[in-house]
């Protein structure tokens, strides 16, 4: 699935700029997905990559992101990077509709990229404990 396009009012917080926020799209590997589970929302953290202004998630067909998605498609999608006690902070709220990547050659690439992204991940964890 893929989220793209800024739904209508959607405003941009002078904090980051564009080249800031596309960065942190573009570098972190873990969002939330905030999804209509009527009377409440429902929130829920998954990897994702960003590539040409769409994110892409992956999610079974018949799990709860996909149902919820299919039902109503009006989403919003929060990153963010702080350090470790939380005085600096920053974050990126996408608001949006998400859609279901019926092209198997566009499901292929942003399965790919999500891959490659999880590979990343692990490099810099084991470098991180000098396993590598």
């Amino acid at each position: 699935m893929k989220v793209r396009r800024p739904m209508p009012g959607t405003r941009y917080r002078p904090e980051l700029s564009e080249p800031e926020m596309l960065e942190l799209l573009s570098a972190e590997r873990v969002g939330r997905l905030g999804l209509n589970d009527e009377p409440q929302p429902y929130v829920v953290p998954t990897d994702f990559a960003f590539r040409d202004g769409a994110i892409y998630i992956h999610s079974p067909a018949k799990g709860k992101k996909s149902l919820l998605a299919r039902r109503t498609p009006n989403v919003c999608f929060e990153v963010d990077r702080y350090n470790e006690d939380v005085t600096h902070y920053k974050s990126v709220i996408v608001r949006g509709k998400i859609m279901e990547v019926s092209d198997d050659g566009e499901r292929r690439e942003a399965m790919r990229l999500l891959a490659e992204k999880a590979a990343e991940e692990e490099v810099k964890r084991k470098t991180q404990l000098n396993l590598v």
